[in-house]
C-alpha cells in the first residue's frame, strides 16, 4: 500500500516539473525567435510635396488602405500610424510626375488644335467645292452669251460683279490654305513635342521603372512616392513598398502586387501571398542579428 501512494506522489510530484519545462521552452522560443509581422510597423506621413495638391489627411487615408491589403491577407495588424514614428511616407513630385504631367497637357492640347483643325478644314473643303461649283457656273455663264453674240448691258455687268467676287474668295481661300498649313505645322511640331516627352518618359521608367521607393539606412526607414495620377495607382504604390517593408522582395508574376514594373493590383496574389509568408516567418534571433550585421556592413538597403 505504501509503495502505490509513493507512486503516487512522484506522478503529482512530476506534473509541475513537466509544466514548468513546456513553460521554460516557450520562453526560451519566444525569447530566440522572431518575426518581422510579430509587431506592428510604425509609420508617420512625411513631407507630400505641393505640386501633388494633397492633404495629410488623405496620405494617411490611402495609407492605411494600402496597408489594410496586406493586413486582411495575414489576418493581422502588420502596420500602425503613429505620429511620433520615424518611418514616414513622403510624396515627392520628380521628373517623372514632371514628364507625364507635360504629356498630359500636350496631349490635351493636341486633342483640342485637332479639333479645332479638322472643323477649319471641312469648312474649307465646303467653301473650295462651292467656289469651284460658283467659276464653273461663270464659265457656263459667259460661254453662253458669247455664243449669243454678247450679253445686255445688265447682264454684263452681272457677270463682272460674279467674277469679281470670285477673285476675291480665291484670295480669301488661298489666305485660309497658307494659314491651315502653318497651323498644320505648328500642330506637327506639337506632336512632335509630345512624341519627345513620351520618350523621355519612357527612359526615365527604364531607369526607375516603380512609382515609389522604399529606403533604409540603418534604423531610418522611409516610403517615397513619386506618381499621383489616380488613387489606386497612390494606393498600389505605397502597397508595394509597404512590401518591402515587411521584407518581401519582387516576385515574377505580372499580376502581383509585389512585380518590379507597375501594374495597378491591389488584390494579393498567390504569389504576393506566399512572398508574406514567407517574410513573415519566425527565425532564430541570431540570423536578425546577422541580417543586421550585414546591413551595417554595406551602409544602406534601398529597395523599389
Amino acid at each position: 500500500m505504501k509503495k502505490f501512494i509513493a507512486l503516487g506522489m512522484l506522478i503529482i510530484l512530476l506534473i509541475p516539473v513537466f509544466i514548468f519545462r513546456s513553460q521554460i521552452q516557450a520562453f526560451a522560443y519566444d525569447n530566440t525567435h522572431s518575426s518581422p509581422c510579430s509587431t506592428p510597423i510604425r509609420y508617420s506621413i512625411g513631407t507630400i510635396d505641393p505640386e501633388f495638391n494633397l492633404t495629410k489627411k488623405e496620405v494617411l487615408r490611402r495609407a492605411q488602405t494600402a496597408e489594410s491589403i496586406w493586413e486582411e491577407a495575414y489576418s493581422k495588424n502588420l502596420f500602425q500610424y503613429d505620429p511620433e514614428s520615424s518611418f514616414t511616407i513622403n510624396v515627392e513630385y520628380d521628373e517623372r510626375q514632371g514628364l507625364r504631367s507635360e504629356a498630359n497637357e500636350l496631349r490635351s492640347e493636341l486633342e483640342s488644335e485637332q479639333q479645332t483643325i479638322d472643323e477649319r478644314v471641312k469648312s474649307f473643303n465646303q467653301e473650295s467645292a462651292q467656289f469651284k461649283s460658283d467659276v464653273e457656273k461663270l464659265n457656263s455663264d459667259i460661254a453662253y452669251w458669247n455664243s449669243q453674240g454678247g450679253a445686255p448691258k445688265e447682264e454684263y455687268e452681272n457677270l463682272t460683279q460674279r467674277q469679281e467676287e470670285l477673285k476675291k474668295e480665291q484670295e480669301r481661300l488661298k489666305n485660309e490654305a497658307s494659314t491651315l498649313n502653318k497651323s498644320t505645322d505648328s500642330f506637327n511640331s506639337l506632336a512632335d513635342t509630345l512624341n519627345q516627352t513620351v520618350n523621355t518618359f519612357n527612359e526615365a521608367l527604364e531607369d526607375r521603372p516603380e512609382g515609389g521607393l522604399y529606403t533604409q539606412h540603418g534604423d531610418s526607414k522611409s516610403i517615397t512616392v513619386f506618381f499621383n495620377n489616380s488613387e489606386n495607382e497612390f494606393i498600389y504604390t505605397v502597397a508595394h513598398e509597404m512590401g518591402h517593408a515587411l521584407g518581401m522582395e519582387h516576385v515574377p508574376d505580372k499580376n502581383s502586387i509585389m512585380y518590379s514594373q507597375v501594374n495597378m493590383v491591389l488584390i494579393p496574389s498567390q504569389f504576393d501571398l506566399n512572398a508574406l509568408q514567407d517574410a513573415c516567418r519566425e527565425i532564430s534571433i541570431f540570423s536578425n542579428i546577422l541580417n543586421n550585421l550585414k546591413s551595417v556592413r554595406f551602409g544602406q538597403q534601398n529597395k523599389t
